[in-house]
């Protein structure tokens, strides 16, 4: 089965159209044949995707899960996959309007910088989510990027929502401008406070 070309799309149109595809193979009744190449690419392109159309790939993860098999993965993210342990703890950042979504990290200070946006999306009200999974629970786990991504199967029901810090949320360098703008302001209303 011939898969799409994603690199004669913009990031924000590849998602879509890699699920219209399946869904268009799905819907012509080729499910086996899309069985054998869907998981493969999803591993080989989700991480160029934005703009990820969550929802729609829930549902197509759904149907696909049982044609995934352990060697769709690169093999140093199925040895780090099955090295974590059986439960563990994943992070998301994302907007506060935004839903949980199906693409998560072990990392919390790549989920903060997620947070604030990124590849030129800001987001207006930056949250981190947080919540605890099983492997069993992980559709694919990439390394790629080095952004320790963990797919899920479906998004999580009730992750706990937290408002990261100006600190938390700034790279180190705009946080040491931030402040020292604030001794600036600080300076001149001591100033101010003497006269």
């Amino acid at each position: 089965m011939q898969t799409p070309d994603t690199t004669l799309y913009p990031s924000e149109q590849r998602a879509s159209v890699v699920a219209s595809w399946a869904e268009e193979a799905l819907l012509k009744g080729q499910e086996d044949a899309l069985g054998k190449v869907f998981w493969r690419l999803i591993a080989e392109e989700w991480t160029g995707f934005d703009a990820i159309p969550h929802g729609w790939f829930h549902l197509l993860f759904h149907r696909m899960r049982p044609y995934l098999t352990n060697d769709v993965m690169r093999p140093e993210d199925s040895a780090a996959f099955n090295a974590l342990p059986e439960e563990f703890t994943i992070y998301r950042g994302t907007d506060a309007e935004a839903l949980p979504g199906l693409s998560w990290t072990l990392d919390r200070q790549t989920a903060l910088e997620f947070a604030r946006g990124h590849r030129g999306i800001e987001n207006s009200a930056p949250v981190l989510l947080s919540t605890s999974v099983k492997r069993s629970d992980v559709a694919l786990f990439l390394k790629e990027r080095e952004e320790a991504e963990i797919l899920l199967f479906a998004p999580p029901k009730a992750p706990s929502v937290e408002e990261p810090t100006a600190k938390e949320l700034m790279r180190p360098e705009e946080y040491e401008a931030h402040l020292a703008k604030l001794a600036q302001i600080d300076a001149k209303l001591a100033e101010t406070d003497n006269i």
